[in-house]
């Protein structure tokens, strides 16, 4: 039975990171925030930080689901127009552990529903998740049968969890660095400030602002070291 279990999880992992087709994802609402060039620092702060993609949304509301991918596509946006490598690191292994956490936590919660409701709403959170089973209630044992997939498949979204963890902490330590905070956040403001001439306000300025202004500080304090 043990040996069976394992071949199960194991099965489940490579199914769930090597899936045989995928259906191309659809697009994301209009009521969000889809890129830097729109998104205020502030709401980018609070997403790096917090980890709260909540303040993605402009108006109304939108799935946890969506929000996820919105967030990666925000992240490497960032990604490409930004630049220190250490930086980019964290920041990158911050994005993954809060896109698992938050699907991770989606998921228990849903199965602490499903065994007793078949809720609509959960089971389209669980497919958009990729656990593309019937959930029909109507058919007792392949309903238990789905439920237990889901958990076992779970797993693995745990065990990723886990080695971004350790990657995470792995790159703080050996970096000598520490996680990024709100705090991390102002003092750059407050030096980009100084250089630019004017105050830079996370509530007004954009994501592509605030790293075009990053970008050209880094470029003159660079040249002024290299010319000393």
């Amino acid at each position: 039975m043990k040996l069976l279990s394992f071949i199960r999880t194991l099965r489940a992992i490579i199914i769930f990171f090597h899936p045989n087709q995928k259906k191309p994802p659809r697009s994301l609402p209009l009521n969000l925030y889809r890129h830097c060039s729109e998104l205020p620092l502030d709401n980018f702060i609070a997403c790096v930080v917090d980890k709260t993609y909540k303040v993605l949304i402009k108006y109304g509301h939108a799935s946890p689901y969506d929000l996820s991918r919105l967030w990666d596509n925000i992240y490497s946006e960032f990604s490409e127009m930004s630049g220190s490598p250490a930086f980019k690191l964290i920041m990158s292994l911050s994005k993954d552990i809060g896109f698992l956490e938050s699907k991770l936590l989606n998921i228990t919660l849903c199965m602490g529903t499903m065994p007793r409701l078949a809720d609509a709403r959960m089971i389209k959170i669980l497919k958009n998740y990729g656990f593309n089973y019937a959930f029909n209630i109507n058919d007792p044992e392949q309903y238990r049968l789905d439920l237990d997939a889901v958990f076992i498949r779970s797993r693995a979204i745990k065990l990723a969890l886990e080695q971004k963890r350790n990657e995470y902490n792995s790159a703080i330590k050996g970096m000598g660095s520490r996680e990024v905070t709100r705090e991390d956040f102002s003092v750059i403001i407050a030096s980009l400030s100084k250089y630019m001439g004017f105050r830079i306000d996370p509530k007004q300025t954009t994501v592509m602002e605030y790293v075009s202004y990053r970008k050209l500080y880094e470029k003159e304090t660079k040249a002024i070291k290299k010319s000393k």
